[in-house]
């Protein structure tokens, strides 16, 4: 995480094994109070990390149905051990965060979808004309300098 600039995106995804629970407790600056079943160590694990690394559980801060925050099912055994880990700063641009219901997966995961929001950052390039000298001179002074050919005007 050192060698990642700050301006750049960061998604760390996956079935981490943790459960973190509805309940935010100590975390509330990492996890958005809403997640499904009872919290392990593993999960206490995760939450720390989270917190160090200035990152946040995206999926935990949309409120869904339980059917909606479950990512692994097998039998009568559900539970919510995949996350969305994003830069802090980069909550805003969370807009929504779903299990996919009706999937069919190889595996008894279910398909956890993110939609995130991405600005182009635009960078605006100054034009600065130079005059006599070398002496900067504002745009319009400029064209005020330039005359006026064969009956055209300006």
């Amino acid at each position: 995480m050192r060698t990642i600039l700050e301006d750049e995106k960061v998604f760390i995804v996956g079935d981490f094994n943790e459960h973190i629970v509805r309940d935010a407790g100590n975390y509330n600056s990492v996890h958005g109070g809403f997640g499904f079943g009872a919290r392990n160590e593993s999960g206490e694990n995760l939450l720390e990390f989270v917190l160090a690394k200035e990152l946040f559980i995206a999926n935990s801060i949309f409120r869904k149905k339980d059917e909606h925050l479950i990512t692994y099912k097998s039998g009568e055994h559900a539970t919510q051990v995949d996350y969305f880990l994003v830069r802090k700063g980069d909550r805003p641009s969370c807009l929504d965060c779903n299990v996919v219901l009706g999937t069919e997966m190889p595996t008894q995961h279910r398909l956890l979808v993110q939609v995130f929001r991405m600005r182009k950052k635009i960078v605006e390039k100054k034009v600065e004309f130079r005059g006599y000298g070398h002496n900067p001179i504002k745009q319009d002074k400029f064209i005020g300098l330039l005359k006026p050919v064969g009956g055209c005007e300006m």
